[in-house]
């Protein structure tokens, strides 16, 4: 299961799921993946409920050897991992990762003598190196550091700082951006859950955030400034994000009001500002893959549309936060 604001890394991703190339002999479902010092995962937990939220799907071997992982996110698929084995070995030495059902890694795997993860290589699905990256174990702490597998004009080097329990069990772990930012999670060993989340700009303290499960399902976060005022909360139903809030400190606030149809594709998502209704994103889907978002105003007028892109929020003149320069924007000057 993702973490909490967790920066997406290859690395990230990999380690909620492992798989193989044997035929199945069990197939089980799980709600929790606990990463372990080794760099392997374990899962637990029968989720109590029917599949709502995001659960792990676990197929075994004749060998008991793990042969498939799916990530599950309200009983769909939404990405899997195929992992190979050399001979009668117990640890994979390579995997695929699909997602969608297309492969998008080819990952192999380098261990020390403990069997202990010290190097993953990500190729795309031709083979041709992407990145990689390294794990240096020191007692319970370990980090991993990301490298490009090609040399880039500009690169902010990613690492993180993992400390695990005498049981091996991820505990806490600092997501380090350069030195521009900090993401300090701790986490619940016997869930693999982030509990909280203490930012960090540089070395000043920025703000916190605390995190709440339902049966391992999201249930509801917040959000706390450096003095410790609370300042967001986002609620969920079934693992879905329904509403987020934000107030920011010269005293303009956000809200967002989320819906998905019965696949739990993303429908509409509706953006105020003090209360004040802006617009309304409405997603289009071919073959359930996004095809744009059209922006409409208080009373439907055609505000904006963004080609190819799933926009929940924007600037004040309507451009993603992200990239000031997409849309089609035909609602001229300060939407607010």
């Amino acid at each position: 299961m993702p973490r909490k604001g967790l920066l997406l890394t290859p690395t990230i991703v990999v380690l909620l799921c492992l798989s193989g190339n044997a035929a199945a002999q069990s197939v089980h479902t799980y709600r929790y993946s606990l990463e372990l010092k080794s760099g392997e995962s374990q899962f637990t937990g029968e989720p109590r409920a029917s599949l709502r939220g995001k659960a792990i799907r676990v197929k075994k071997d004749s060998l008991d050897r793990i042969v498939q992982v799916s990530t599950l996110t309200n009983g769909k698929t939404t990405g899997y991992n195929v992992y190979h084995y050399s001979g009668n070995e117990i640890l994979p030495s390579s995997y695929d990762y699909f997602s969608d059902g297309k492969l998008v890694f080819k990952i192999p795997i380098q261990r020390n003598a403990n069997g202990d993860r010290i190097r993953v290589d990500y190729n795309d699905s031709s083979g041709e190196p992407v990145s990689y990256s390294t794990r240096s174990i020191n007692g319970d702490v370990v980090e991993t550091i990301d490298h490009q597998a090609k040399p880039a004009f500009f690169t902010i080097e990613t690492r993180e700082v993992s400390y695990y329990s005498p049981k091996g069990l991820l505990v806490r772990q600092e997501n380090r951006v350069g030195s521009v930012a900090t993401f300090d999670f701790a986490f619940d060993e016997m869930t693999g859950l982030a509990t909280s989340r203490k930012d960090f700009a540089g070395d000043k303290f920025t703000g916190s955030a605390k995190y709440s499960y339902d049966d391992g399902v999201s249930l509801r976060d917040e959000f706390f400034d450096s003095a410790g005022t609370l300042n967001g909360v986002d609620q969920y139903e079934n693992g879905l994000k329904t509403s987020s809030q934000r107030t920011f400190s010269d005293g303009d606030s956000k809200r967002q009001v989320f819906t998905y149809d019965p696949t739990g594709l993303a429908k509409t998502t509706k953006l105020y500002r003090k209360d004040k209704l802006i617009c309304t994103f409405t997603y289009q889907y071919l073959r359930g893959k996004i095809k744009g978002t059209v922006a409409r105003g208080p009373a439907g007028e055609l505000w904006a549309e963004y080609p190819g892109l799933l926009v929940q929020d924007v600037d004040s003149k309507g451009h993603p936060e992200d990239d000031s320069d997409a849309g089609v924007i035909h609602k001229a000057g300060a939407w607010w």
